[in-house]
């Protein structure tokens, strides 16, 4: 299964390093890298890329992207982390909508 994750690393309410205490109330939970990484594991990708994007309207506000790929599946798992990024939908800091689309585009079920 291909993978996409969007998520700032100030978000309190789905916290990017886990709430292993449920201290927020929705369930404990493991951090997103480690989630991410489990997904990649089962999706048997072999490689990691990283790079960074500068935010839109912020250009001292970094996003940095993680690539898993390599897997025989071709399903890739691919992380925003955008640093500051709090619970909300990032159309300020990258071009979202853009970026699901490229994404999930390649995995379209042709009939």
């Amino acid at each position: 299964m291909p993978f996409l994750e969007i998520h700032g690393n100030a978000d309190k309410a789905a916290m990017w390093q886990g709430d292993h205490e449920n201290s927020g109330g929705w369930g404990a939970y493991i951090p997103v890298p480690l989630a991410v990484a489990s997904i990649a594991n089962n999706n048997r990708c072999t490689k990691l890329t990283t790079d960074t994007i500068a935010s839109k309207v912020d250009p001292d506000r970094m996003i940095t992207r993680y690539v898993y790929s390599g897997a025989p599946s071709g399903m890739d798992v691919v992380v925003y982390e955008i640093d500051g990024g709090i619970h909300s939908w990032p159309d300020k800091d990258l071009d979202t909508g853009e970026i699901i689309w490229q994404f999930f585009a390649p995995y379209e079920k042709k009939d």
